[in-house]
């Protein structure tokens, strides 16, 4: 399969920290979606995104990149917050711990949406399916599901069915 330019649908990119570290996350949206509708649909990912922060870390902004370009700009109007989780010991905190959601588009595209955020001693697994979930991640990932999120095709993905949770290897070497 060719490669696609990376500028080939608008972009998003969710400023946050997680465990003080600065983060991005970014998302494509279809080239058909009006600016005021990836405005509702950021602002949704990110009031979901909240409740699975740790109360020290939070979103502060978004960066809205157009199609068939690599300039970005603030998105204004976009969510800012602190996370709202306060449960947890601090080796739960760690910089490193994920969830992220997997699709693929009929074109074989794949497609993540990853964001770093505590990692709960609960869940000791790597892969939970959406009715295994704590209340507040299985929020976050309904919420990516019904949203105008594309892959680098600028088709729609099939969502798998079950998130992935864990520890990114780089950021543990990184911060050790």
């Amino acid at each position: 399969m060719a490669p696609l330019p990376a500028d080939s649908t608008p972009r998003v990119l969710i400023r946050y920290t997680s465990g003080g570290t600065p983060h991005v996350s970014e998302m494509r949206f279809a080239t058909t979606v009006v600016p005021a509708d990836v405005l509702e649909n950021v602002n949704s990912i990110i009031e979901k995104m909240l409740p699975c922060m740790d109360a020290t870390d939070a979103v502060f902004g978004a960066d809205y990149i157009a199609e068939g370009t690599n300039i970005s700009y603030p998105l204004e109007g976009a969510l800012v917050g602190v996370g709202t989780n306060t449960g947890g010991s601090l080796t739960d905190k760690a910089k490193s711990a994920f969830i992220s959601r997997t699709g693929k588009t009929i074109n074989g595209r794949q497609v993540r949406i990853t964001f770093f955020s505590i990692h709960l001693n609960a869940l000791t697994e790597t892969r939970y399916p959406e009715t295994g979930l704590p209340a507040n991640f299985a929020e976050w990932f309904g919420e990516v599901a019904i949203n105008d999120l594309v892959a680098i095709d600028d088709v729609n993905p099939a969502w798998k069915g079950y998130a992935n949770i864990g520890w990114n290897a780089h950021f543990q070497r990184a911060f050790r």
